[in-house]
């Protein structure tokens, strides 16, 4: 029996992904990840901004630097919400966002020492993620309620999260949410 170079190359390749496959099946089952921890969030609404539709924020030496999204202007506010300084911004839509992401409606992160957290959202509401800034694993989630602000834009300050509502989420009426315009304070429960 004459065996063609074909051939052989098949057989080689079924003995050698064969065993491979025998061995898979045989093997222990990998072991799952465990499950990421979910979290509950109370949010305690501090003042409103300075025109009532902010959609980035930002922690300054001063306090912080809210972003208007209907205007585009940028302001710095102290920590009761005076306003410290105005900036007109040449941006279109200011939104809070500088992290890769593949989760539905991501909008605003904030560095927490070795981690980020990232605002995120779908159709059972808000929420955040904390992801490992070195590899990117997902450590821990949170969920808002329906009653809290919908966050858009995030930031760290002194071991606690910041952000604030604009009022405009999509398929939302406009303004819907009861704290839309207000800065708020999150706490991890």
């Amino acid at each position: 029996m004459e065996s063609t170079r074909r051939a052989f190359l098949g057989s080689v390749g079924v003995g050698v992904f064969g065993s491979r496959f025998v061995r898979a099946q045989s093997a222990a089952p990998a072991q799952l990840p465990a499950p990421v921890p979910v979290r509950r969030i109370k949010s305690t609404v501090l003042f409103k901004s300075p025109e009532g539709y902010p959609n980035a924020i930002a922690v300054a030496p001063d306090g912080l630097w809210i972003a208007e999204q209907k205007t585009d202007n940028a302001h710095l506010v102290d920590w009761n919400g005076k306003v410290l300084k105005t900036v007109k911004t040449e941006s279109k839509n200011t939104s809070g966002m500088g992290f890769p992401y593949a989760v539905p409606r991501a909008h605003g992160v904030a560095v927490d020492g070795k981690a980020i957290w990232m605002v995120t959202g779908s159709d059972k509401g808000a929420g955040l993620i904390k992801y490992d800034a070195e590899t990117g694993r997902t450590l821990e989630t949170a969920q808002f309620d329906e009653s809290d602000p919908d966050p858009h834009g995030l930031a760290m300050h002194n071991g606690a999260l910041y952000s604030c509502d604009a009022g405009i989420h999509p398929g939302w009426p406009e303004n819907k949410s009861a704290t839309h315009g207000y800065i708020f304070r999150i706490d991890l429960l």
